[in-house]
C-alpha cells in the first residue's frame, strides 16, 4: 500500500516549493492528487514518480563527425 503525503511532502520529495504544487492544481497541471475531502489534498510516490517519469525528455544531440577524421601527418 502507498503512503499519502500532505502537499508540504510532496513537494520535499520532487524538490519543488509547496505553492509550485498548488498552482499547477490550480491549472490542472503537475501530479495526480487526491482530495479525501475538502481542504485535503494527498499524494502517492508512486504517481509523483510516474510523474516524474512522464515529464523526462529525451533530447538527442547532433554528433559532430568532423574531428572523426584519421589520416597521416603531411597528407
Amino acid at each position: 500500500q502507498d503512503t499519502y503525503l500532505t502537499t508540504k511532502e510532496a513537494a520535499e520529495y520532487l524538490r519543488i516549493q509547496p505553492q509550485t504544487l498548488r498552482k499547477w492544481r490550480l491549472r490542472d497541471k503537475g501530479p495526480d492528487f487526491y482530495k479525501p475531502s475538502p481542504g485535503i489534498v494527498r499524494y502517492t510516490r508512486k504517481d509523483l514518480d510516474r510523474w516524474v517519469i512522464e515529464q523526462t525528455r529525451v533530447v538527442q544531440m547532433p554528433i559532430d563527425r568532423s574531428s572523426d577524421r584519421v589520416g597521416r601527418i603531411g597528407s
